[in-house]
Formats: structure tokens, sequence, C-alpha cells
């Protein structure tokens, strides 16, 4: 999921000389952030195989991904909003994530061009960072996924490498990141008692699922 470190995970598997392959299959929307489903389609992965990989999934706290949402969305995508009015309006129109990703970008950016842009350069337009990250397993509550949450690997990468079969001393260096080091974070943070039960409304089943404390 986005706002989880994923080019940090990237850049651990690459000094792990880890390789990923580029996909077997186009895609109609942007293969970026992808879900389990859009993985074994662009990959042409047979169901019955999966149980032949490790999936997994790095979760971040959701009440630091929302903030760290807000910030990217403002650097990088159209969006000029303050935090009340972000979050009231992720409140207003999440109900149509994921299965009506289109009326959400027109509802929530209020244009559809801006949609097929993002589109034509290989993003979702931000669009993911409402998703839950638990519904980046979309096809089965069965099928195993080792999660591991950024504040543990950023502090011990062991479970992470054990798992990935790396025998080598590596960190977990996060790139692109909002955190604890950003004034813009820190003020949000300083005044996130306002909002956490909004941001526990919207992201529960996330906080339930992955074992985050309120």
């Amino acid at each position: 999921p986005p706002r989880c470190s994923t080019y940090s995970l990237k850049d651990l598997l690459n000094k792990g000389d880890i390789k990923m392959d580029e996909p077997l299959r186009p895609m109609s929307i942007p293969f970026y952030h992808a879900t389990l489903s859009e993985i074994i389609y662009a990959y042409n992965i047979n169901l019955k195989d999966l149980k032949d990989y490790k999936i997994i999934q790095i979760t971040r706290n959701p009440i630091d991904r929302f903030i760290s949402s807000y910030f990217y969305q403002l650097l990088n995508f159209k969006f000029n909003h303050n935090f009340e009015d972000f979050i009231s309006k992720v409140e207003r129109f999440k109900y149509l994530l994921p299965e009506n990703p289109n009326e959400f970008f027109l509802n929530f950016y209020q244009n559809e061009e801006y949609k097929w842009y993002q589109y034509s350069v290989n993003q979702h337009g931000g669009i993911r960072f409402y998703y839950n990250q638990t519904w980046w397993n979309n096809i089965s509550s069965k099928i195993k996924v080792n999660y591991f949450k950024l504040e543990d690997i950023t502090k011990n990468t062991t479970p992470l490498l054990n798992c990935l079969d790396l025998d080598l001393p590596l960190t977990y260096n996060q790139i692109n990141s909002y955190s604890s080091s950003n004034p813009n974070f820190i003020e949000i943070k300083n005044s996130i008692h306002f909002y956490k039960n909004r941001i526990y409304n919207l992201f529960k089943k996330d906080f339930k699922k992955l074992n985050y404390a309120l």
C-alpha cells in the first residue's frame, strides 16, 4: 500500500539481490501499488500455485499513514485543503472505495480529466491513499500474508530478512517518507487527538486486524 515504505522495501530487495521481473500482461490501470489480484493477473499466476509463493506486506500505523498521505497529496497531486477539510472529504466519499473508483475521482477531485492524466503517468493520483491496508489481499482470507509493521522492521529487520531467506546484515532505510523529524508532520501529529477517533472509524479494520492501538 502507498505510504507504507514501498520504496524502502524495493531498496532492501535490491540490496539482497532480489530482482523484480516485468509484468507479463498489460494492465488497463497503472500497475503501481498493486493489489494481490492485480499482481496475480499481471504475472499470470495460477491461483492453485499461489501457495508456492511468499506473500509479504509492510503495514503502517493508520494514523501516521493518514497524515503522511495528506502531506504527500498536497505536494504531488491536485489538492489544496487543510487537514480538517481533508479528513471531512475522505469521510464523505470513502464509501465509494474500492468498488467505485471512478465515482470517487469525480467527487473527491471533481475532475475526471485528472484521473486520465494520472493514469497516463502510471499513477493512481492518490486514490489508494484512502484504501484500507487490509484490502490489498483481495483474493481470499485463507491466503497467508506475512505482515510486517513498519514500526518494527525499522528497528529490527531480522524477521523480514528471515522470511525472505536473506542472511545479510541489511538495514531498512526509510525513503521518500514523512516521519517524526518533519516539522509539518509533527504539527499535525501534536493535534491528532482531535482526529484520532475519526481516523479510527475510517480505518477500523486496519486497526483491528493489523493490531494497532488507537
